[in-house]
């Protein structure tokens, strides 16, 4: 197993509360779903766009309906299709082409019908593409709430209620997706996905509350921005920030010491120090040791080894932090396993 790809071991930001500290990583994780092994080049293009009849007047009804401007969706499914294309570039396992046009659609929330295979397969033949993936399917709907509050304070001896009000905007978008193979003839993925995004602002008056908050041209791009950064991560591994936390305070000195080397991130080091603090007479600071070498040996990449001084920390004090420590460690493997067949060169799959 590969299990060292999963953990970069690039320290970012350090915490520290209740004797001990926290450590972020940057994480390779793999897709929610595994493209097959030959798709390494990926082309991108919007279907989204209506036609400029039939489409387009149902459209134009909608948003006299329901006060949205006109274009909005248009403009939020093409910044969709940007976040996808970063998300995706950032991918150690595909290879993204950006297609410079678009291809009409339903101009709605709904898919229309797959496109023809001869098409499909003229646009991966164009740009040599093991696959496509389409924007097929957007639409978004905005509501709004406000809230009153009331904050009491002294003045000249006086309770003064002073009253102001917080409003909020949420955007609530369906990007449905499409990914077709090179030939046009096997639909790999069609989702749809729900992306949610709440904008706040408070003034002393409902209607400046309001002001403070731009309007839905505005918005909707980053929400769509943030759909397609989300359906890049179901498609194909992406990196990730997670956190661990190691006991830093107590009166061994082992593990004071090797605290210090892991905030550095000398696992190696910190790792030779807590070990002799596994053997601490007192069975709860022997314990905390034993959670620091599965700590020390996650971001060495040794989730087997992990696991283990997980299982003995629970053996040595039944704490309930220990146990879900093992479980967070079957996650990774369960995770790695996945990743190691998503990163898998084609050569090495029957």
């Amino acid at each position: 197993m590969k299990k060292k790809i999963l953990f970069l071991l690039a320290l970012a930001i350090i915490f520290s509360s209740c004797g001990t500290r926290s450590i972020s990583f940057q994480a390779l994780e793999p897709g929610q779903i595994t493209l097959p092994p030959d798709v390494k080049t990926i082309a991108v293009i919007n279907r989204y766009k209506p036609d400029r009849t039939k489409d387009k007047v149902l459209n134009f009804i909608e948003g006299l309906l329901t006060g949205e401007m006109i274009g909005t969706d248009l403009v939020g499914s093409r910044a969709a299709i940007e976040g996808l294309q970063q998300k995706l570039s950032e991918s150690p396992r595909v290879k993204v082409i950006f297609v410079p046009y678009e291809l009409k659609g339903s101009g709605t929330g709904f898919f229309p019908n797959p496109l023809n295979p001869n098409e499909v397969k003229k646009i991966c033949e164009q740009y040599s593409a093991d696959a496509l993936i389409t924007l097929e399917a957007f639409d978004h709907d905005v509501s709004r709430r406000i809230k009153r509050i009331e904050n009491k304070r002294a003045v000249d001896g006086k309770i003064v209620v002073e009253v102001s009000f917080r409003a909020t905007k949420w955007i609530r978008m369906n990007v449905g997706w499409r990914v077709y193979d090179a030939t046009g003839q096997k639909l790999i993925d069609e989702h749809t996905m729900l992306t949610e995004m709440g904008f706040d602002n408070t003034a002393s008056t409902e209607a400046a509350a309001f002001a403070g908050i731009p309007n839905a041209m505005q918005l909707v791009p980053r929400v769509g921005n943030r759909a397609g950064m989300d359906y890049a991560t179901r498609i194909a591994p992406h990196y990730v920030w997670i956190s661990r936390s190691f006991y830093s305070k107590t009166k061994n000195q082992n593990i004071r010491e090797g605290a210090n080397k892991a905030r550095f991130g000398y696992w190696s080091e910190a790792a030779e120090k807590w070990i002799k603090a596994t053997e601490d007479p007192d069975p709860k600071t022997a314990a905390k040791a034993c959670y620091n070498m599965s700590v020390a040996a996650e971001a060495m990449g040794n989730f087997d080894v992990a696991e283990s001084w997980a299982k003995k920390a629970f053996e040595k004090h039944p704490k309930p932090r220990y146990n879900n420590r093992i479980w967070e460690i079957k996650d990774r493997v369960q995770k790695a396993n996945r990743l190691d067949i998503q990163m898998a060169p084609v050569e090495d799959n029957p």
